[in-house]
């Protein structure tokens, strides 16, 4: 059944009030949390890369680290990937940030979990499981992220984890090749009454590899995905010069599985490493962090005269790898603003 449009206002109007609070008070209010960057899929759409050298902070390093998190008062804990249930401490994890009052999520294919697993993370505390949907048929999505069964694993999840009582929610990312999907993906959440979010955006990976971006969509297949009102962005704003660009340093932390600190998953500058100096005095005091902060929509001209910028969500994280200046657009960024104001204008 769709949403009711006041429904949807309200959970627009919470989001909002949520970003002015988190960005106002003296640590964000939520945090990002990578447990691992090991996956046991190939989806080649992926931002992040092989794990590398990099390793992973162990369990006690995690719970010492959420410690940190409660005390400074974050009260929503994601915990992400690569894919999370190659950890055999994941339910430990999440009974540990659940004892300590954090709303607990979980970002996870679900290709590893069985209702067993499912019923052990609902009772170690998990408030939502956020699991990727890539088409309503399960040979194409078996078929992109390269495991049989993985679509049936994830849909069996979600519906376990909800009928335990908990959010289960669906992302969807429209690419070149699933985009004429996109509609009957959602279809089948509004159906299960999973909450759900379509993404239009695909990223580089974190190490800079441009391979993500030969799965975007092009401008007609946006247009054509807008025309579904359940897709159109919850909003737009005004930009004046002063405007802030985005929120990457105001709202909580990406803290990924070797403990580096970033902004988010889509800019990989580093604030410092939580094995080595405690979160707080990371976030505080970085220089790095104050360059974004200090970036406005103004300081580009090209930015501040742009007739799109209205259906604009530029995003600093692709400018740095598209051509190496964060206070310019990507072309990526405009290529966006206009097929949405295309859409926009066409409804």
């Amino acid at each position: 059944m769709r949403s009711d449009r006041r429904e949807e206002s309200y959970c627009t109007d919470q989001s909002a009030l949520w970003d002015r609070i988190e960005a106002t008070a003296p640590f964000p209010l939520s945090a990002i949390i990578a447990v691992t960057e090991r996956c046991n899929l190939s989806c080649p759409h992926c931002y992040v890369p092989d794990p590398g050298d990099g390793g992973e902070m162990t369990t006690s390093q995690i719970v010492n680290l959420l410690d940190q998190l409660a005390d400074a008062g974050v009260l929503k804990l994601t915990y992400t990937g690569g894919e999370p249930a190659l950890r055999p401490d994941l339910a430990e994890l999440v009974k540990a940030a659940a004892t300590r009052h954090f709303e607990v999520h979980l970002k996870s294919s679900a290709s590893l979990l069985d209702l067993e697993d499912v019923d052990d993370l609902w009772e170690a505390g998990l408030a939502e499981l956020n699991v990727s949907l890539y088409s309503d048929r399960p040979e194409e999505h078996d078929d992109f992220v390269g495991l049989d069964g993985a679509w049936k694993r994830a849909v069996d999840s979600l519906t376990r984890f909800k009928s335990r009582g908990g959010i289960a929610r669906v992302s969807v990312v429209a690419m070149n090749w699933n985009a004429a999907r996109v509609s009957a993906i959602v279809d089948r959440c509004e159906e299960n009454d999973w909450p759900y979010i379509v993404d239009i955006r695909v990223s580089v990976t974190e190490d800079g590899s441009m391979a993500p971006c030969r799965f975007r969509v092009d401008e007609e297949a946006v247009v054509k995905l807008l025309a579904d009102d359940r897709l159109v962005s919850p909003g737009t704003r005004e930009k004046s010069a002063d405007s802030i660009v985005c929120l990457a340093g105001r709202r909580g932390p990406y803290i990924r599985a070797d403990g580096e600190v970033w902004a988010c998953p889509s800019l990989s500058w580093s604030f410092g490493n939580v094995l080595h100096k405690p979160i707080v005095e990371i976030w505080n005091g970085s220089k790095v962090r104050e360059k974004l902060l200090s970036l406005r929509w103004g300081d580009s001209k090209r930015c501040g005269d742009c007739e799109f910028k209205y259906a604009c969500e530029r995003c600093p994280g692709d400018a740095v790898w598209e051509h190496g200046d964060h206070e310019k657009p990507s072309e990526y960024d405009c290529f966006l603003a206009r097929a949405r104001t295309r859409a926009w204008a066409g409804r």
